[in-house]
């Protein structure tokens, strides 16, 4: 939890809306995770924040669990996001903390 929190800290000091929340079980190897949720439309810059400042994480999922995509799009100049509305990061070596 503590590794969330300090995410969710980085991200909001950045003007990015966080929230920490227990990850469910399937998304984590250890059981027991928390993570840090954000609105899918800040998941890019959110990913470049958190990577500017030397946070790492294990992986960046969309509510009902699909991995996050950073896609071109055929017709848009610059990529998109996919996936639902929330977006779940999972603080690297934050197993059971």
């Amino acid at each position: 939890m503590t590794l969330a929190m300090k995410g969710k800290r980085i991200l909001e000091h950045n003007g990015i809306a966080a929230s920490v929340s227990r990850l469910p079980p399937k998304l984590t190897s250890a059981g027991c995770a928390w993570g840090i949720s954000i609105d899918c439309a800040h998941a890019r810059r959110a990913k470049e924040i958190l990577e500017v400042s030397g946070f790492s994480y294990g992986k960046m999922v969309t509510a009902d669990g699909t991995p996050v995509s950073f896609e071109k799009a055929k017709h848009a100049p610059t990529p998109g996001v996919t996936g639902t509305p929330r977006t779940s990061v999972s603080p690297k070596g934050g197993g059971g903390r």
